[in-house]
């Protein structure tokens, strides 16, 4: 995607999200050279955090799930999701003038599902609006909202591919190295070698606009 905008601040939170790992015990197994079952309960530990690390570092959410965003506005006319991948949003809600939900109609926005990242960019023929400033305006793409809600705008979708096997081999080779790294380092340390946490960040470059492993 040509875009980079800035994420804006908000909460993030998920829910009915679906059970299954992001890659298999057996790649687990073979990344750490773990013949036999005797440690999958660590196994599967270890791969749960990798897939919370990805999210949190990376943006990337590889289990579907629901997510529930709330945040405001941005200045310009395209709402960078703080989730990837997106394979719809059901709704963009947001808090009126009056203290009234609202909700955006469909045809005021185009949902980007296909680039990273997945974004909400505005259909509504924007407005010019005092800043309160001598000879200074600022185009307004957005309804407005209320100046006592904080975080006013709602937006619910679904993150995260369908199936371990539709996830691309990038990222979970990236997830492998993770788990492999963890395991053979028991200790209370959360830095990643260097080899790792450059081999992760270059496998998952593609797939990620927010980088802070």
């Amino acid at each position: 995607m040509a875009f980079r905008e800035r994420l804006l601040v908000g909460e993030l939170s998920f829910s009915d999200k679906a059970s299954w790992l992001p890659v298999t015990l057996q790649q687990a197994r073979e990344q750490c050279r773990i013949a036999g079952s005797y440690d999958d309960a660590t196994l599967t530990r270890l791969i749960q955090v990798a897939n919370e690390y990805l999210g949190t570092h990376f943006g990337i959410y590889c289990v579907r799930a629901n997510f529930l965003w709330r945040t405001n506005w941005p200045d310009s006319s395209v709402i960078a999701l703080p989730v990837w991948p997106v394979s719809g949003v059901s709704s963009v809600k947001y808090i009126d003038e009056a203290g009234a939900e609202q909700t955006l109609a469909e045809t005021e926005y185009e949902v980007l599902t296909y680039g990273v990242p997945a974004a909400i960019v505005s259909r509504r023929a924007p407005n010019w609006m005092d800043v309160h400033q001598p000879g200074r305006t600022r185009l307004i793409f957005w309804p407005t909202t209320s100046p006592s809600s904080v975080l006013p705008v709602t937006i619910r979708g679904v993150s995260g591919w369908d199936s371990v096997g539709d996830i691309p081999a990038a990222i979970q080779h990236a997830i492998l190295l993770l788990v492999s790294e963890w395991y053979e380092r028991r200790t209370a340390t959360d830095v990643l070698s260097q080899e790792t946490a450059y081999g992760v960040s270059m496998l998952l470059a593609p797939y990620a606009w927010r980088m802070t492993a």
